[in-house]
């Protein structure tokens, strides 16, 4: 390895900060060269943590790198640039650079990460307590979590995203300490981009930085709404379980009341008037399924009337405007079932004939007897 002038611009490293940071170029490539013999001891230790976090359910998917020999020497250099008292030599760089293996673990939803954190404490020990990286203005309900669980918090002035953790353990003689980074898909996402457009060269360019952020937000949004959807998935399995649960009952009344009118001591016609009305209420109570039906409308030139007739089978007289303009549906018993925000031309006139003007979209959902 040679330490020249396109190393330094390669990696953006001031020279002149470089020479004061009382370590020789001999000595890099010292480090250097000795960390090549490790590679394959690393490779296997990777591989083995690796394996074993592939137990557990909540893991999406995991990938690991060994770091590159040139990029341990220029992060040795940085160490040393921002703290020359710091001392990084051949007998100790191994344990001072603690993400010579880098392990990445990727889940699908934010709450996810709880179980993968109980997972890695108790498969490992902890060279340290664990980092939960957040963004500035992160929901503090997701902080508390973090700190429920014995994290530090840490605002990353990136947003970057992730729990950081060093583990330690024994493969063979010698003890290997190993970064594991967790974070959701998205997050992962961002991570990637960010780090792919923003080093070495854009890191202090406000463009850059402010169309980053915009992106980060979007992953962090992105995160909440698979949130939402899991939840509500769980919520309408569950309906429709407790929906199919009230016809089994339904069905196991009617037929042991059809059981009771068999047996009543009356004469055939009259029996057959009950059986009758029981088969009648059955017919009437019937229902096979929860239909859930969208309806999506442009608003370009709809009249109220016509939205209304059309979307729903609640009367117009549900369709109010309240004091901001919205159009609010409720049911017959006043509950709320959805509103609509006004769009660029304000509402007026009368609620059956006014037009709406605008580009709007109207998404009405409907639940229907089969």
């Amino acid at each position: 390895m040679i330490i020249n002038d396109l190393f330094f611009k390669k990696y953006n490293i001031d020279k002149e900060k470089f020479e004061g940071i009382g370590i020789t170029k001999d000595e890099l490539v010292e480090m250097h060269n000795d960390y090549i013999g490790r590679l394959d001891s690393l490779e296997n230790a990777a591989a083995m943590i690796a394996q074993t976090l592939r137990g557990s359910n909540a893991i999406h998917s995991i990938k690991y790198r060994i770091k590159d020999p040139e990029h341990l020497i220029e992060k040795i250099i940085r160490k040393k640039i921002e703290n020359p008292d710091r001392e990084i030599s051949l007998e100790n760089y191994h344990t001072e650079i603690t993400d010579l293996i880098g392990i990445r673990v990727l889940h699908l939803f934010k709450d996810e990460w709880v179980p993968i954190h109980q997972f890695i404490n108790e498969k490992w020990n902890l060279n340290e307590t664990p980092v939960a990286n957040i963004r500035d203005g992160d929901p503090i309900e997701i902080q508390n979590k973090f700190i429920e669980h014995e994290c530090a918090i840490k605002v990353h002035k990136f947003g970057y995203r992730s729990v950081h953790y060093l583990i330690t353990f024994q493969p063979q003689k010698e003890t290997v300490i190993s970064e594991i980074q967790v974070r959701t898909i998205f997050e992962e996402g961002w991570s990637e981009i960010d780090h792919r457009i923003r080093y070495p060269y854009w890191n202090n360019n406000p463009i850059i930085t402010n169309y980053l952020e915009i992106f980060n937000r979007l992953a962090g949004s992105a995160d909440e709404m698979g949130t939402f959807v899991k939840l509500l998935s769980v919520a309408l399995k569950e309906m429709e379980q407790n929906h199919l649960t009230e016809i089994e009952k339904r069905d196991k009344n009617i037929s042991e009341l059809e059981e009771a009118i068999k047996k009543l001591k009356v004469d055939q016609t009259e029996r057959d008037e009950l059986l009758e009305k029981v088969k009648k209420l059955e017919k009437d109570s019937s229902v096979s399924s929860i239909s859930y039906q969208p309806i999506t409308r442009s608003a370009s030139s709809i009249s109220l009337s016509d939205l209304i007739s059309n979307s729903t089978t609640y009367g117009t007289e549900n369709w109010k405007l309240n004091e901001n303009g919205d159009l609010i549906i409720s049911n017959d018993s006043s509950s709320y079932l959805g509103s609509f925000s006004k769009p660029n031309t304000a509402l007026s006139g009368s609620l059956t004939s006014e037009k709406i003007i605008g580009t709007d979209y109207f998404n009405v959902a409907k639940i229907v007897k089969k």
